[in-house]
């Protein structure tokens, strides 16, 4: 089956954050489903708002939505048990797992090799509960670089989430990076990045309104390739309008690329 393409949810998170609001989770859903979009990646704090996995699902299958992804720490194996539980629940497809973040005079070798160790106990967990696990490549944590990543990679077992943003704003080509390393894709956060003159992380942006020279059409083409079937979700960390309005203009940026069955969570690709 062809990739699908969907909606990550932190940046109703990060509004909220930013302003002083909030949203419920049931409101981030129907923004998404207004949107357009069927796939969700529910990030952003919003599994402990919810019920239980059945009214969830329920509630998904009412808006025409399908809850594929949550996010967890690397070494809260708790939580990823109980996401993993509803992800089993409502047809989720992937896990994506974070951490590795140098905090002030850590030492990035010690912090790796924490890291290491808590992905080898987030892979048996993955295999117990047959949902994928993907670590997340994000700027500030010891796979940042292209080259961390590829050590990341290299060394572990575990999946791959790669995060198009945080990859060309970290100075990696994702393109390359996608070429080599797609057979170890179980999740992807399709994000665009603004650089400023000097090559550094600004924000991130809609899609195809950075500078970074994130080229979505080719990734999604490597991933097509490749045979990834999962789902890659737009993620954008920083509003320019509202979450519904900026992710409504993602909608339509991927389905001017040919991928509307892709956004529908049909069967078929890019035509």
């Amino acid at each position: 089956m062809p990739l699908k393409l969907g909606c990550q949810t932190f940046g109703w998170a990060a509004y909220a954050s930013q302003f002083g609001s909030s949203f419920s989770y049931r409101q981030v859903l129907a923004e998404v489903a207004k949107a357009g979009l069927v796939g969700v990646d529910m990030t952003g704090g919003f599994f402990e708002q919810m019920p239980d996995p059945e009214t969830v699902k329920r509630e998904c299958d009412e808006l025409g939505l399908r809850l594929v992804c949550f996010s967890a720490g690397i070494d809260d194996l708790e939580t990823a048990r109980r996401k993993m539980e509803c992800l089993q629940v409502t047809g989720g497809t992937a896990l994506m797992v974070g951490g590795g973040y140098l905090g002030p005079g850590a030492d990035p070798e010690a912090v790796f090799a924490r890291l290491v160790r808590a992905c080898e106990k987030m892979v048996a967990l993955s295999r117990e509960m047959r949902i994928p696990a993907g670590f997340h490549n994000h700027l500030g944590c010891v796979v940042e670089t292209p080259e961390q990543i590829e050590r990341f990679l290299s060394e572990t077992e575990i999946g791959w989430c790669p995060d198009l943003g945080h990859m060309a704003s970290a100075g990696g080509n994702p393109m390359a990076l996608l070429e080599k390393w797609a057979h170890r894709v179980v999740h992807c956060h399709l994000k665009d990045s603004v650089l400023d003159e000097r090559g550094r992380h600004v924000r991130f942006c809609e899609l195809g309104k950075g500078n970074a020279g994130i080229d979505i059409a080719a990734c999604l083409r490597i991933l097509e390739a490749a045979g990834f079937s999962g789902w890659a979700c737009v993620e954008q960390d920083n509003t320019t309008v509202t979450p519904y309005t900026d992710q409504k203009w993602n909608y339509e940026y991927l389905e001017g690329l040919g991928y509307g069955e892709a956004l529908s969570g049909g069967e078929r690709g890019a035509e």
